[in-house]
């Protein structure tokens, strides 16, 4: 039997932009499974998760944070960290998928209540010097 989705099933996470198209689309957590897109009314189903996959999308040169929820930082950073431990986010990783994880940085940086919790922190630096330095 197939449920619909209703409007208490999901919750607000992040609202990010696309260069290309020139619109903002908001990111939706689906009972913290999935992560929905909402572009022109119209719920669908992403591309990504709140894991590595996210910094991957957002590697894309025309796709910006516009906002997030604290609680989705948490999340992110939680999922990370389980990733940092298992060996899944790898130096190769980070060197490819350098921009997207600079954007995640620079977006930390400006918002000063992502660095309250010691994970965050940790989660940030680790990526932070692990980066590939500029200029060689």
């Amino acid at each position: 039997m197939k449920r619909n989705i209703e409007i208490h099933d999901v919750r607000y996470m992040m609202t990010l932009k696309d260069m290309r198209k020139n619109i903002c689309f908001r990111v939706y957590d689906y009972f913290g499974l999935d992560c929905m897109e909402m572009i022109n009314n119209r719920l669908m189903n992403s591309e990504y998760n709140l894991d590595s996959t996210f910094l991957s999308y957002l590697n894309d040169p025309s796709i910006r944070i516009v906002s997030m929820r604290m609680e989705c930082i948490d999340v992110l950073m939680f999922n990370l960290l389980i990733e940092i431990k298992s060996g899944m986010i790898t130096p190769d990783f980070i060197g490819y998928n350098s921009r997207g994880i600079a954007k995640l940085l620079s977006y930390c940086g400006r918002h000063r209540e992502t660095r309250r919790k010691k994970l965050n922190r940790y989660v940030i630096h680790y990526l932070n010097h692990r980066m590939p330095k500029r200029g060689g």
